[in-house]
């Protein structure tokens, strides 16, 4: 695809190959390394990297290249962060007249259900104050996600605890303690890091007044 980036303050355009493998954007990946080169179309640029399957703190490309924290064992990817989706959300309420204050600076996966009619026997449900004590997700080959900003564990003790990634769940998350009542179903999903997600499924336990 040709993508048109404005980077250092100048706008240019890029051939780039889509990769599902790759967790960031406009990147350069490679192996065993201390650090990566071959960066000079990102001069300037704030960058995300992911060593090893592990997502690192943002560098800054100076002279078309980064130097790791560590050296990467078995490979990492250098690229550009993907960008604040919650803000994107607020550009667009101001195209539309509207003013909202979602953005946080880390959101760069925002799923947010829609209100779910509940069957009660005083009658429907719609409008009526509601609490979601629990959401069942069902993952494939997931590393890191939030639900309603409480992060699903998927590391447990063991012997492989330590200088490991976070291994990729595939299954069901059971995430409890979701608190508060609201007139909507008040339930979003959310990442912060560049790492593997894929969201099959979303099931909610509701209870109404």
């Amino acid at each position: 695809v040709v993508v048109e980036r404005t980077i250092g303050g100048i706008a240019a355009r890029y051939l780039e190959r889509l990769d599902f493998n790759v967790l960031v954007d406009c990147a350069v990946t490679g192996g065993v390394a201390s650090s990566a080169s071959g960066l000079d179309h990102l001069e300037g640029a704030t960058v995300a990297l992911v060593l090893d399957g592990s997502a690192q703190p943002t560098q800054l490309v100076s002279g078309g290249s980064v130097t790791f924290a560590r050296a990467s064992d078995v490979s990492y990817q250098v690229g550009l962060p993907w960008p604040d989706v919650k803000a994107e959300e607020d550009r667009y309420q101001a195209t539309l007249g509207m003013e909202s204050a979602y953005a946080d600076g880390q959101t760069q996966l925002w799923i947010k259900l829609l209100p779910t009619p509940v069957p009660a026997g005083n009658g429907p449900t719609h409008g009526r104050r509601r609490r979601t004590p629990e959401v069942l997700l069902q993952l494939w080959g997931t590393s890191e996600c939030r639900c309603n900003g409480n992060m699903v564990v998927f590391r447990r003790f063991g012997t492989s605890l330590l200088d490991q990634p976070t291994p990729l769940f595939t299954g069901f998350k059971r995430v409890g303690g979701v608190l508060g009542w609201s007139r909507d179903d008040g339930v979003e999903i959310t990442q912060t890091q560049h790492l593997p997600f894929l969201l099959l499924s979303v099931t909610t336990y509701q209870s109404t007044d």
